[in-house]
C-alpha cells in the first residue's frame, strides 16, 4: 500500500501567529532553471549560474538552503521535498 501526495494545503485559524515565516513574491521570469538528480541519500542540484537554492519539505518548511554555482548535493532524510518548484523523492 502506497500513498502519494502532490500538494498539501495548510490552513490557519484567525488569531494564530504565522508559523511558516514571511511570504514573498518571486518573479519567476528572473529565476534560472535548476536540474535535479537523485543520488544515494540525497539530491544533486545543478545550476547554470550562481543561484540561491532552497529545499522545502512537504509541509512547506525550509529544510536546507545553499548558494549554488554549478553543482551541490543536499543530503536529506527519506521523504518528499520541493526544490525550485520540482518534486524530489529521497528513498
Amino acid at each position: 500500500y502506497e500513498t502519494l501526495f502532490d500538494w498539501v494545503r495548510v490552513y490557519q485559524k484567525k488569531g494564530m501567529e504565522n508559523t511558516l515565516g514571511t511570504v514573498g513574491i518571486v518573479n519567476v521570469a528572473e529565476k534560472k532553471p535548476v536540474k535535479l538528480l537523485a543520488v544515494d541519500g540525497g539530491v544533486m542540484v545543478s545550476t547554470a549560474s550562481l543561484q540561491d537554492v532552497v529545499v522545502y519539505d512537504i509541509v512547506g518548511r525550509t529544510v536546507a538552503k545553499a548558494l549554488v554555482d554549478g553543482c551541490h548535493t543536499f543530503y536529506l532524510p527519506a521523504g518528499i521535498y520541493v526544490i525550485d518548484g520540482q518534486k524530489a523523492v529521497v528513498k
